[in-house]
């Protein structure tokens, strides 16, 4: 980790508040309260961001963590330039290129060769020197030939090769993400983040990363800045922080999410005959299922109520888990559908995990009921979210895909430094 506590101010940010709407002078807005008593008034729109006060040194990685509203988007605008503040002072020391929406400066109707043109002339940069620096960014894209097309037939993964190929490549002081390391597959996600880490150890650039993926931000940052609903809740090291907000996490969850219960698509838009329908699923958590919140390495139901048009027989369910990039991560059969085994007219099946073994984050759910043909198929449901104790988290080691805890023998009995004497 890179020494940036004596490194100069690479952002400052001194009473920063933001509120979306126009700004409009106290006796104007007084005014028209008078004449229009039912007119909304501006100064009582909630505030976006609250008094925020920071400072990110040169060379620094800080992660934006924060449940959604909390003002993670608005803070990158503001830094951005794209948003101004309704209050307070933003100091910016060095050449800022963000990534804080896919679309933004690349034009659709130009090909990806002109897109990198745009984008370096966004940055200060003529068409010799990003002709110089096209064949690092094409490399690193790895879009070939793409590059001669118009962006308008690019996927959402290919526009983030480009824009990212674009500001690792521009000499950027100050970069600013937001969830776009998110879109794409997963190789060139892991190539983004090694090439953001190289970045970080030699202190070229200073890094403002917004993600709901901790294990991104601990790997990423130094510092993690937690919001919430515009006020900064907390900032400190990456692995205390992520510990104390996800010893959090079971209440904010529960918040959410009450009754655990999964909105699911309507029956016309699945597959299958319909005679056997899933109506809902629910997560239960903990060894008596009272809980709502799925926590890492913790006993997990997922309980699926269903419906039967008519009698089914042997019916065999299945549940996978995907994450975020549609990779799937398990993957649950009923290994020997009783043949004799009728269902009624409905009730519900459950599929209990004695050990969650999945780190903290969100995921999607897949559900498919067969007998001798298709009768449901649930292709992906809202996201089920998973959060973890603070000695979970820290056990874990901040890296992988999956949860498995592991004990450690030595080959012969320890001793401490004083018995040696």
């Amino acid at each position: 980790m890179p020494e940036t506590q004596h490194a100069p101010p690479a952002v400052e940010i001194r009473g920063l508040w933001k509120r979306y709407g126009l700004p409009i002078p106290r006796w104007f807005s007084g005014l028209v309260q008078r004449l229009c008593p039912r007119s909304e008034r501006t100064d009582t729109l909630p505030w976006a961001l609250q008094d925020l006060n920071l400072t990110i040194r040169k060379g620094e990685n800080l992660g934006v963590i924060g449940r959604n509203g909390a003002g993670k988007s608005t803070l990158l605008k503001i830094l951005a330039g794209v948003s101004p503040a309704t209050r307070g002072d933003v100091r910016i020391r060095g050449r800022v290129f963000p990534m804080i929406e896919l679309q933004a400066g690349i034009h659709p109707d130009l090909t990806g060769r002109e897109n990198i043109e745009l984008l370096g002339a966004v940055m200060g940069y003529g068409p010799r020197e990003m002709a110089g620096r096209y064949d690092a960014i094409a490399e690193f894209s790895e879009l070939a030939d793409w590059l001669e097309r118009p962006v308008r037939m690019y996927s959402s993964g290919m526009q983030a090769r480009l824009a990212f190929s674009v500001a690792i490549n521009t000499d950027a002081d100050i970069l600013l993400i937001d969830e776009i390391l998110g879109v794409g597959d997963y190789s060139f996600q892991k190539k983004c983040i090694e090439k953001l880490e190289q970045s970080r150890l030699s202190s070229d650039i200073t890094l403002v990363f917004v993600s709901h993926n901790p294990y991104q931000v601990q790997r990423l940052c130094d510092r993690v800045l937690v919001l919430d609903k515009g006020r900064q809740a907390h900032l400190a090291d990456a692995a205390d922080t992520l510990r104390l907000y996800f010893s959090n996490g079971a209440e904010n969850i529960e918040t959410e999410n009450e009754q655990g219960q999964l909105p699911l698509p309507p029956f016309e838009q699945r597959d299958g005959s319909g005679d056997l329908r899933i109506t809902a699923i629910e997560t239960l958590a903990g060894e008596d299922g009272q809980s709502r919140s799925l926590l890492t390495g913790g006993a997990a139901t997922f309980r699926m109520h269903y419906v039967v048009d008519k009698a089914v027989r042997s019916p065999n369910f299945g549940v996978r888990i995907f994450d975020s990039q549609s990779t799937c991560l398990l993957s649950f059969n009923m290994n020997d559908p009783d043949p004799n085994l009728s269902l009624g007219p409905e009730g519900f099946v459950d599929c209990r995990i004695d050990s969650l073994p999945l780190l903290p984050g969100e995921y999607m759910l897949q559900v498919k009921v067969a007998g001798p043909e298709l009768l449901d198929f649930i292709q992906s449901s809202p996201r089920v979210r998973v959060s973890a104790t603070p000695d979970t988290l820290m056990s874990h080691g901040g890296l992988g895909v999956l949860y498995c805890p592991v004990s450690w023998h030595f080959s012969h009995d320890l001793h401490t430094a004083s018995d040696s004497k």
